[in-house]
């Protein structure tokens, strides 16, 4: 399913290119009279705040659907709305957005997989990578409008000074010039900060830097973009606040004042020159350290030259550090300006990974500071427009069919839509009670596919705009009831899991897995000694962790419930020991594997155990053993001398037994020991075979996979569990026989391995089988 930051994030490359477009980045405040999109209610007076889009339904629109549906889902993420207008907008300021190209500056030891990853998660599709020669051949403005720098490994700084005074160094610094000279875009974060200014400079205060400064600029490594110098900037790597000083620049539209969680790795300070005009405009400055206590101070620690630093110790080092970082409270971070016709960014830190919204912002939707730096670079403007409405009201004879839908939840609703009248080529907007929803994306297509999560009665409604801006509406209902209650089952999938060991006051931890129902899930926890807790999970994975303040065996609940609140109860027991006691006890069976003194799959039934207890050489001269076996049975000895004694036991019946140990000496001294004994028949399933089906195929398409497998003690199969390698595992329940089958889509091309495992009803599950390699590819483009 693509994902909303992914779809919102589309408009970026699907802005219109001219200052006649219906869609506009507004530079100003101002008031219209206008009316929501999907309602068509009466018209109302609404405040635009600058930095919002605005579309009309005028213009080049029709021809261009993907931007609107774009700029919708953008503004509905970040709560803004989007209007029709009624009467026309006089006296707007807006800039005019065209489509980003972008390039990488991919030179030896440059760090550009976080800006790259950010971007084409968002949707931003025309970008690429250039290594040096790249940049030579084919960096211009034809090809590309922004080149972004990126930051730079420290330990390979060798390597990046001799490339970039090399004679190949030399003709990329003037390529990349006359691409801004030109009109492109530059984008420098940290070490691409340095590379935009003119010259260095010494840290203001650090004299013994002004050798290592004047010997930088005897070398060709600067672009000279910026009328600026720039320095050092705070020793170590970690967080600041930033301050926004020009509020009123489209690099901080929609951004607050303060922005936290800046993260500055050893990147520049920006001075703008002392003497002459200056092309550097300062946008944003540090306002505060966050939390010096966690900063890398081994990232960077070279504030001093290498022939006084042995003479100081780690302490006058870290004084040095800290009264540096109080000196660049206030100092420039976030620097523009224009270098002929282009455009210029530099960030002393990293953008990409701002909290400007939130965390989750930086995976797949980039940071408003990130969506500003793009949109201004490829900006045009400002300009004073008169924004019109050109839209007319027609019945064109829309519909949608089916027009009347019943249905559960998490089933896929299809839609069709029809127009009898009007003037081809039409565009259609799909909306949901009058407004996009996070598991409906607007489409532009005649068709409408989607799936909701939520019971309820909805009104779907179609607006179809043709060719001479008439419009026409449809509406459809939709009644969504919940699912039947989902069948829910849990592990643990080994008895080892579901009986577990430990020792008193300290951390154990219970683990299980949940197979079926629906995400996410919820579990309540009942250690069994008064204590409870609750946990959350997305995978149906549950872990946890507990202490036992006392020796003893536990009983363990977790009830697990599904979105819907199907449940299920996962039972553990839990023998707890003392840590510190002389008395060990190992098992053995024969015909049964045994680990570590723990029965891996139980032992077996009507074969006899073998118990030994061992103690730890006391001063005692005799020692009484009292076995108690959890079934109603107990053995007492009467006083020996040994520290070693050994009994067998039966068990008749199937279960799990609690077994108590007690040794007392001659002294009084009594020891325990707790221990959990499962008694059954039972073997996990074999191994299944190694899947047998297509090893080469096309994303998108259908796929079968067979496999064979038996349960050795005859057991009945409760499912089988497939795992294909680009989701999570799939599970079966119910089958019968020995030969299954399971269908698979991958969505994406790459190289998949696909294996199996089985589930008996007792709870033995398999290994996985060998894996079958599958390759899949992108299907062939038929171009129309």
């Amino acid at each position: 399913r693509y994902s909303t930051q992914t779809y919102i994030a589309r408009l970026i490359n699907e802005l219109l290119h001219n200052k006649t477009a219906a869609v506009h980045w507004i530079a100003s405040d101002g008031e219209a009279r206008v009316m929501e999109l999907g309602k068509m209610t009466n018209e109302t007076v609404y405040r635009f705040n600058k930095g919002s889009f605005l579309v009309s339904f005028g213009d080049n629109l029709s021809k261009n659907i993907d931007i609107v549906s774009s700029v919708y889902r953008y503004n509905s993420t970040y709560k803004l709305r989007i209007y029709m207008l009624t009467k026309p907008l006089d006296n707007i300021v807006v800039h005019t957005l065209s489509e980003p190209k972008i390039a990488y500056y991919a030179g030896p030891a440059m760090v550009n997989e976080p800006f790259y990853y950010l971007l084409k998660e968002a949707g931003f599709r025309s970008q690429k990578n250039l290594t040096p020669d790249d940049v030579i051949r084919e960096l211009t403005i034809d090809n590309y409008n922004v080149i972004i720098w990126g930051g730079g490994y420290p330990d390979e700084a060798p390597k990046i000074l001799a490339d970039l005074i090399s004679i190949r160094g030399l003709r990329v610094r003037e390529k990349i010039r006359e691409f801004v000279r030109n009109g492109g875009g530059y984008v420098g974060c940290c070490y691409g900060g340095w590379r935009a200014a003119s010259s260095f400079k010494r840290p203001p205060g650090l004299p013994l830097h002004i050798a290592t400064s004047q010997l930088l600029n005897l070398l060709p490594l600067q672009l000279g973009l910026l009328d600026c110098s720039v320095y050092r900037a705070l020793p170590g790597a970690g967080d600041v606040t930033l301050k926004i000083v020009n509020t009123d620049h489209p690099l901080a539209f929609g951004l607050p004042q303060f922005i936290k969680h800046h993260s500055i790795m050893g990147g520049p300070m920006f001075l703008s020159k002392t003497f002459g005009k200056s092309n550097m405009e300062v946008i944003g400055v540090i306002h505060d350290i966050e939390d010096e206590q966690h900063w890398d101070w081994d990232f960077c620690m070279e504030f001093c030259p290498w022939w006084i630093s042995p003479f100081l110790s780690n302490e006058t080092k870290m004084k040095i550090a800290r009264r540096w970082m109080q000196r660049d409270v206030g100092a420039a971070v976030w620097v523009t300006g224009r270098f002929g016709k282009g455009k210029v960014v530099a960030f002393g830190g990293h953008p990409e990974s701002t909290d400007a919204w939130d965390w989750s912002m930086t995976w797949g939707n980039p940071p408003r500071i990130v969506y500003n730096t793009i949109f201004y670079l490829v900006s045009r403007g400002p300009y004073n427009v008169n924004v019109e409405h050109s839209v007319t009201f027609s019945r064109m004879g829309v519909n949608i069919d089916p027009s009347c839908i019943e249905g559960y939840i998490f089933e896929k609703v299809k839609l069709q839509g029809s127009v009898e009248g009007g003037n081809p080529p039409y565009t259609w907007y799909w909306y949901l009670d009058g407004k996009t929803i996070k598991d409906v994306t607007q489409s532009s297509t005649q068709s409408m596919t989607f799936e909701l999560g939520k019971p309820g009665n909805y009104t779907i409604s179609l607006i179809v705009v043709d060719n001479d801006y008439k419009m026409d509406v449809a509406v459809a209902k939709l009644y969504l009831r919940d699912k039947p209650k989902a069948k829910i089952m849990v592990g643990p999938l080994y008895v080892c899991w579901a009986i577990r060991h430990g020792f008193a006051n300290s951390w154990e931890s219970l683990y299980f897995e949940v197979l079926g129902g629906f995400p996410p899930y919820r579990c309540h926890w009942d250690f069994g000694d008064g204590a409870s807790a609750d946990t959350n999970s997305d995978d149906g994975s549950f872990y946890v962790w507990h202490v036992y303040k006392k020796t003893g065996i536990y009983r363990c609940t977790a009830t697990v419930y599904d979105k819907y609140n199907s449940s299920a109860v996962a039972n553990f027991v839990v023998a707890i020991n003392d840590r510190q006691t002389p008395l060990t006890v190992e098992f053995h069976q024969k015909k049964t594997c045994d680990k570590d003194g723990e029965f891996w799959y139980g032992a077996l039934v009507d074969i006899p155990v073998t118990f030994t207890v061992k103690l730890q050489k006391l001063e005692s001269n005799s020692y009484v053993y009292n076995f108690s076996f959890g079934d109603n049975t107990f053995y007492e000895t009467s006083p020996v001398t040994k520290n070693v004694y050994t009994v067998n036991h039966t068990y008749s019946d199937l279960g799990i037994y609690f077994l108590v140990i007690t040794v007392k000496d001659e002294n009084g001294n009594t020891w325990k020991h707790f221990d959990i004994i499962p008694i059954n028949n039972l073997k996990p399933p074999e191994k299944p075979k190694k899947p047998s089906g297509p090893i080469i195929g096309l994303a998108e398409r259908w796929y079968s996979y067979s496999t064979t497998v038996v349960d050795s003690d005859g057991d009945k199969l409760l499912c089988l569990i497939w795992d294909f390698g680009d989701e999570k595992e799939e599970v079966f329940y119910g089958w019968e026989g020995s030969t299954f089958w399971n269908s698979h889509r991958w969505k994406e091309p790459g190289v998949y391995q696909v294996r199996v495992r089985a589930m008996d009803i007792h709870g033995g599950l398999s290994d996985w089988s060998d894996p079958l390699k599958v390759y899949i590819f992108k299907p062939p483009r038929l171009d129309s």
